[in-house]
């Protein structure tokens, strides 16, 4: 081997060795963000569900509201069929 062949094979490891460590250097950059992105997912997912349990609640209390009035009118109605107040 020749010292100029020693030297363009030098060059071109030099050169790979720098490629690997731009490609390890994306990589890591894209591992970040999948992870950071990821985490945020999780975290809208879990504030959704969170949403999602408190309407729930709400729309039992007003279900729960409807049916107390319902019964309030049906005992209204039933108590003026049966009272037959002549005002």
């Amino acid at each position: 081997m020749t010292i100029e062949n020693f030297e363009h094979t030098s060059e071109a490891l030099s050169e790979l060795k720098q490629s690997i460590q731009n490609l390890e250097n994306v990589c890591k950059q894209v591992k970040t963000s999948t992870l950071n992105q990821m985490e945020a997912y999780q975290n809208s997912a879990m504030q959704n569900g969170v949403k999602v349990e408190a309407l729930k609640a709400a729309l039992e209390t007003t279900v729960q509201k409807i049916d107390a009035t319902s019964q309030k009118i049906d005992e209204v109605i039933r108590q003026n069929g049966t009272n037959h107040n002549t005002n």
